[in-house]
């Protein structure tokens, strides 16, 4: 992933905006676009399986990321279209 220079991008990222903040094994933070997992596994780290077939393992717990991910679709307003 490449260093985010940017201040505006940095802040956006830190409040959330347009990806959901998950934390990789070794610690580091890493924000992910919801839209482009297509799956979890849990086996027993969890791993966010993305569209393009990258897999990236997160200390997060699964229910955690489901959260995340409907915060933000809550945030973008397309939350309520779904129920």
């Amino acid at each position: 992933m490449p260093i985010v220079k940017n201040e505006s991008v940095i802040q956006q990222l830190e409040t959330g905006f347009n990806m959901v903040k998950v934390t990789r094994l070794d610690g580091k933070v890493y924000w992910i676009n919801p839209h482009q997992i297509e799956s979890m596994e849990e086996n027993p780290d969890l791993t966010l399986c993305m569209l393009s077939g990258k897999k990236v393992v997160v200390r997060d717990k699964p229910e955690d990321v489901v959260q995340k991910i409907i915060e933000y679709r809550r945030q973008i307003g397309i939350y309520k279209n779904e129920t």
